[in-house]
């Protein structure tokens, strides 16, 4: 599958969080109407599978992650107040439970790098080069863990740097720096394969 991707991913969120679900059923949820919950579960179940599965690229992890979040979404369904969108609420639970998930599993390396150096600014984030990529779905594919997770929270499902950073434990600019990181990873990738693409 490929990513929907405008003028450096646009900011739109790619894991489908943008279903929009009837406050009445919700309600009936809440109250354990069981038909309301199969109805919140077929509408969301892909959604938090993709988001899921983007963040660890391992299917049989993200079913686990998936079974996780149902599980947790659902026994407390009643601490959701309204007060922000359903979608988002839900989303959150995904991110929190893959990261503790792919944690566990040892798939972000440790590293001291809660402080690296900031990255020379480039010119990256105001080219258009990312939008002539064919396939970015394979390249945030082959992304190091802690880069693709950054890259798809901050660019694809809009989470601020702080978010991002309270996640992994780090300082704001961690997130930065890898999100820099990722975007020279990419875009390395891109030329190298525009330069395999020269030579047929």
């Amino acid at each position: 599958m490929r990513l929907n991707h405008k003028n450096n991913f646009g900011r739109i969120s790619i894991s489908g969080f943008n279903q929009l679900i009837s406050r009445s059923v919700i309600e009936k949820a809440q109250a354990n109407d069981q038909q309301s919950r199969a109805q919140i579960y077929k509408t969301y179940a892909n959604a938090c599978y993709t988001l899921a599965y983007r963040l660890c690229y391992e299917q049989m992890l993200a079913e686990d992650i998936v079974s996780e979040v149902f599980i947790k979404a659902f026994s407390q369904l009643h601490q959701f107040r309204f007060q922000g969108p359903f979608p988002g609420w839900l989303r959150r639970i995904v991110v929190h439970e893959s990261f503790n998930k792919i944690k566990s599993e040892r798939k972000f390396y440790t590293t001291n790098d809660e402080e690296i150096l900031e990255i020379e600014t480039t010119d990256l984030f105001s080219t258009n080069w990312l939008s002539a990529c064919i396939d970015l779905d394979y390249l945030l594919k082959q992304l190091p863990p802690k880069q693709r997770a950054v890259m798809i929270l901050h660019e694809l499902e809009g989470f601020k740097h702080k978010e991002i950073a309270e996640l992994f434990g780090k300082s704001e600019s961690f997130s930065k720096t890898t999100l820099t990181r990722a975007y020279q990873s990419l875009k390395m990738m891109v030329t190298e394969q525009e330069q395999q693409h020269a030579l047929k």
